[in-house]
């Protein structure tokens, strides 16, 4: 691109940009502030306060949820240096925590976070003052030797690095999803209520467990949970209705990620599914 073109106007969506320059986070002298969830804000808009749900954000600039592998490994408490971690990122007006575990034996990363007992509760309230379920990508070392679940059994490509390595998940019976369903219930119930978030967020993308219903190469299911896009969306909405009925709606966010690939994650056509 000349150089005389970077400083005129670019229409970016609803935006028009005042130049071209795009820098990184944190530059006080870029028309654009990126953040790490890839979220595109006009610097001049970026610390205004603005209504979302029932809070007022202080500024627009949203931390997105980013995996750090930092809490206790057997009993994915949070850690000390994970408080630091966010405390260091408080500034920003939303900040979304790390993908976490709604109950044991799911667990996809190594030292991953839960919102299941008591202890990690204590622990992620002192972050909170200062949510996934994996599906087909857990791992029997880091699980107990629970055997990994799924919509089908069709396991994820590529190697993980364990010394088990992995195994074919079995396919969830319907009344494995309707337990699995209702674990997600005292998961948002207790963030609020005990940890003290303000709010959750059904991590729906990244090839976890729920958006691994949504797709045909994950999904060969022939029930109500498979086939038409009303059924292979039918987990997500229970979901939604597990979480959102006792804390209320607006107190749930929803994390989709139509372009990833991530965990073998592909469909025939993405276009109906998003």
């Amino acid at each position: 691109m000349s150089s005389n073109n970077l400083f005129t106007p670019l229409n970016v969506g609803l935006l028009t940009l005042t130049n071209r320059i795009i820098m990184a986070p944190l530059t006080p002298d870029a028309c654009l502030i990126i953040t790490e969830c890839t979220v595109i804000i006009p610097l001049t808009s970026a610390f205004y306060s603005e209504p979302v749900g029932r809070y007022e954000l202080a500024n627009l600039i949203i931390m997105s949820p980013l995996t750090r592998c930092r809490c206790t490994p057997d009993t994915h408490i949070p850690t000390p240096m994970m408080k630091e971690y966010y405390a260091q990122r408080a500034s920003a007006g939303l900040t979304i925590a790390e993908s976490t575990m709604i109950a044991c034996d799911i667990c996809r990363f190594y030292a991953r976070p839960g919102v299941y007992t008591d202890e990690q509760f204590v622990a992620w309230k002192e972050i909170t003052d200062a949510l996934l379920h994996p599906g087909r990508g857990t791992r029997l070392v880091m699980n107990n030797g629970a055997t990994p679940r799924g919509p089908s059994a069709i396991a994820v490509d590529g190697e993980i690095h364990t010394h088990e390595g992995k195994l074919p998940p079995q396919e969830l019976t319907q009344n494995e999803i309707a337990d699995i369903v209702q674990q997600f219930t005292p998961a948002a119930i207790n963030s609020v209520e005990k940890a003290g978030f303000d709010g959750v967020e059904i991590h729906a993308a990244g090839g976890f467990l729920i958006e691994q219903f949504f797709h045909d190469v994950t999904n060969k299911r022939t029930d109500a949970y498979g086939g038409s896009l009303e059924n292979k969306s039918r987990f997500l909405r229970e979901v939604v209705t597990s979480v959102s009925d006792p804390i209320s709606c607006d107190l749930v966010g929803l994390h989709f990620s139509p372009l990833s690939t991530h965990n073998d994650i592909v469909d025939s056509d993405k276009a109906e599914l998003f």
